[in-house]
């Protein structure tokens, strides 16, 4: 099996990001009501549930601004088709694109930048930290 590329081990953060988040919403729901109005008088911790609203939408936000920057995989040149190879990591169509042309610069720093919080989760790659 390969190594995922920068968007799908991003994906993977962001989809834990997400669970996280809705199961604080749920648990919250479940022990102060859906309006929250019992929180002073039990003590909840505040701003836990609008914590938990931002950073899905934080998720969100994130998964837009990848959707934005699409991912270019070349074929690795040969003169026999046969031969020829997918490559990863070629180029970002937003930024890297010249007049139809993507250039080989690899993953942008936009989306390098979103997977930089994640830099010290399993599997990040030094490869991917903005240049």
């Amino acid at each position: 099996m390969s190594e995922p590329s920068l968007v799908e081990w991003l994906s993977a953060r962001l989809d834990e990001d997400e669970r996280d988040d809705r199961e604080a919403i749920d648990r919250f729901v479940s022990l102060y009501g859906a309006d929250g109005l019992v929180i002073e008088i039990v003590g909840a911790p505040r701003g836990v549930l609008a914590r938990a609203k931002r950073g899905l939408a934080e998720v969100e936000a994130k998964r837009r601004i990848i959707a934005l920057h699409e991912h270019q995989d070349a074929t690795a040149p040969s003169r026999d088709v046969r031969k020829r190879q997918p490559q990863q990591d070629f180029g970002c169509i937003t930024c890297a694109d010249w007049d139809g042309m993507t250039a080989a610069e690899g993953w942008c720093d936009t989306v390098r930048l979103l997977a930089l919080p994640y830099a010290d989760r399993p599997g990040y790659r030094d490869e991917w930290r903005p240049q």
